[in-house]
């Protein structure tokens, strides 16, 4: 009776699960399936609990919910902010990552009803199924048929047929016996186009549990999906299908994960509970596992580990096969096994690695179980590298000398430096020596030179340009492109003339100086026609070999161009506020006054304060040193201004005899490109 009462409480719930709080309904059948079949039902607990994502109540007015979007560009936005908090509350879980959380850190937010594929004989019709029946033979047609509320199909001038809980096979033999009673030598093939959707609820330890609308053959991890997956408490290891108050199906996420198998294809029903108990026995493999080592990769950390929840029975032997053994650099013989008893004390204790000894070790909660890694060393090669042909590690072998590394491959290069090579060696305490030799006489022979080789040994060679400061030229004045440019044999000033560009409108045409340098200091200064040396649209000097116009440049040398001396621009003044005429102007004198330029725009208005104008000007003083000492005195000045005033009793006196009005106004500010004028002066 008891039992009977529970079942009616749980379809009551499922009834009026959309017309409730979801909140007490969700909370309600999580501890109806998480309890005893001989437990009562329990008032649900009003506040969620924490890390979950409690579905909401939709509210507000319709434009809140973006008005002018498209039904499409809605869901994606609604798609697009459950995902940001999916992101923010797995990002707040601790510890190493789970094994097999991989397969929800996507979530497919619909899933796909269509019947891509095909659908197997044995899948259960329900209301909803939308049906294609075939009819071939004496009479030829084809119709949709969708499964009402009633559980029936209804075919056109034959009649209706309930197929409803009929499988898929069982249904065309129904139809085919109810066409052959209207149509003899016939055949029906009945398929389904669009399956139905069904209403499931996804509780316990997820991170979005609610009611959801999905295909009833959804695969059950993209059903789970849609909740954001088990929670860091939730079990990946007994996921459970709960229909009228019977768990009907179990899923096992691991050998999904790890091998490929398990039923995640299970037929849904409207009402169905998929249920994510609180995870079981959780242990933490770290190290020298392939799976962990591929984990620390993708996440940029070492000594990351994988979080395990294991079953029953299951030992050590299959948590090290869930993640994938040992990798062959590790150290083969042992594991370590890290464990908290009660009282809070650690302790390690080696684990023999092999199978018996494994299968007979148990382990428990947060227990670490950690195959040890070896530093890895090179041994029994030399390695070759620098200026040299085919730079690498080589194989060592007694006798080996630097010439059969290098006449044997040809492994010189035109510019390699023959005067010095250099062997590192590294003894098995990794102490390290410096030994030197000249290239071209070990290539000889010279056993002084032509040293012999031991494992780990490392040659290096060297360029001769290596050897050689870098040869540059300079090139200064008004060209497009002035600076620092290689030097090359055979450049003449012409060529250099080419790479500074072209002259600009204040640019000297007609002459140039080059400047040859000789041991850092000048030695020459030529004069150029720079005309005959310019490249133009018509052509350039490439033939010019004539040194007394065309002179050869030599590395350090510097090209300098000049301006015109009689090349002026518009100088133009802009003027603002209170005149007649506020502007641009430009200047027909060399220095204009002010009076001259207020004249200009038109005079002073009456609204303008004549003994207040401000005139601005852009200027750098860069690091002149007699405006960096104007600018330090007058910030000494102001911080004596701020002491005085500060002084009780004595400001205005002293203020007023040091520093009279007239001086400081202005000259707070230590900007020398601002200054107050007074256009009633004299």
């Amino acid at each position: 009776m008891r039992r009977m009462l529970h079942l009616g409480m749980l379809c009551t719930c499922l009834a009026v699960v959309a017309q409730t709080p979801a909140e007490l309904d969700l909370q309600n059948l999580k501890q109806y399936v998480g309890a005893p079949q001989n437990q009562p039902l329990q008032t649900p607990d009003p506040t969620p609990k924490q890390g979950a994502i409690t579905p909401k109540v939709a509210e507000g007015r319709d434009s809140d919910k973006g008005q002018g979007l498209s039904k499409d560009e809605l869901q994606a936005r609604e798609n697009a902010q459950i995902e940001a908090e999916l992101k923010g509350l797995k990002a707040r879980d601790k510890g190493p990552r789970r094994f097999a959380s991989d397969l929800f850190e996507t979530r497919q937010a619909n899933p796909a009803a269509t019947t891509e594929g095909g659908i197997a004989e044995d899948y259960v019709l329900g209301t909803g199924d939308v049906l294609a029946v075939n009819v071939f033979g004496s009479a030829t047609f084809e119709v949709p048929a969708t499964v009402d509320g009633r559980g029936e199909i209804v075919i056109p001038k034959i009649g209706s047929l309930k197929v409803a809980g009929l499988t898929l096979g069982k249904a065309k033999q129904a139809v085919q016996g109810l066409v052959g009673r209207q149509y003899s030598r016939t055949t029906v093939d009945v398929q389904v186009l669009k399956l139905r959707e069904v209403r499931v609820f996804l509780m316990g330890e997820v991170y979005r549990g609610g009611s959801y609308l999905v295909p009833s053959l959804s695969s059950l991890v993209n059903v789970l999906s849609l909740a954001g997956g088990p929670t860091s408490t939730g079990s990946f290891r007994d996921i459970r299908v709960v229909r009228g108050g019977q768990i009907i199906h179990r899923l096992d996420l691991y050998p999904l994960r790890a091998e490929g198998r398990g039923n995640v294809n299970f037929s849904l029903q409207s009402g169905d509970v998929v249920f994510v108990p609180v995870v079981g026995t959780r242990v933490v493999m770290e190290g020298a596992f392939l799976r962990v080592a591929a984990t620390s990769r993708e996440a940029g950390e070492s000594g990351a580990g994988i979080q395990l929840e294991l079953k029953g029975s299951e030992s050590a032997w299959e948590a090290v096969q869930f993640v994938g053994g040992v990798l062959p650099t590790a150290y083969a013989s042992l594991l370590t096994l890290q464990r908290v008893d009660p009282n809070g004390v650690i302790s390690v204790q080696n684990i023999p690695n092999s199978e018996p000894a494994l299968r007979a070790t148990r382990l428990f909660f947060n227990d670490v179980l950690r195959a040890l890694g070896q530093t890895e060393r090179t041994e029994g090669i030399v390695e070759v590298a620098g200026r040299i042909r085919v730079p690498g590690r080589f194989a060592h072998q007694p006798g080996l000398r630097v010439k059969d590394l290098l006449v044997g491959q040809g492994q010189l290069l035109p510019d390699t430096y023959l005067g010095r090579g250099e062997v590192v060696r590294t003894f098995r305490d990794e102490r390290q020596e410096l030994l030197s030799f000249d290239v071209a006489k070990a290539l000889e022979g010279d056993p002084a030179h032509n040293l012999a080789l031991e494992p780990r040994d490392r040659l290096a060679f060297f360029a001769i340009t290596e050897l050689r400061l870098p040869r540059k030229v300079t090139v200064s004045g008004p060209f497009t492109r002035p600076g620092t440019f290689d030097w090359f044999e055979g450049m003449r000033a012409s060529d250099l003339v080419f790479r500074a560009g072209i002259p600009q409108l204040s640019a000297n045409r007609l002459y140039a100086e080059l400047a040859h340098t000789k041991d850092g200091k000048p030695s020459q200064v030529l004069r150029l026609d720079l005309e005959k040396l310019l490249s133009t649209e018509a052509g350039s000097p490439v033939a010019l070999k004539d040194d007394a116009i065309n002179p050869k440049v030599e590395p350090y040398d510097t090209l300098n161009f000049y301006e015109k001396p009689d090349y002026r621009t518009h100088r133009t003044v802009r003027v603002r506020g209170q005149v007649a005429r506020p502007g641009f102007y430009v200047m027909d004198q060399d220095k204009p006054t002010l009076s001259q330029v207020i004249q200009k725009a038109g005079g002073l208005t009456a609204e303008a304060m004549p003994k207040a104008g401000i005139l601005l000007r852009t200027f750098d003083p860069g690091t002149d040193p007699t405006i960096k000492g104007i600018n330090d005195i007058m910030g000494r000045l102001n911080e004596t201004t701020k002491l005085i005033e500060k002084a009780p009793g004595t400001a205005e006196s002293i203020k007023g005899t040091i520093f009279r009005p007239p001086v400081l106004h202005g000259l707070a500010e230590t900007k020398l490109a601002r200054m107050v004028v007074d256009f009633e002066g004299p």
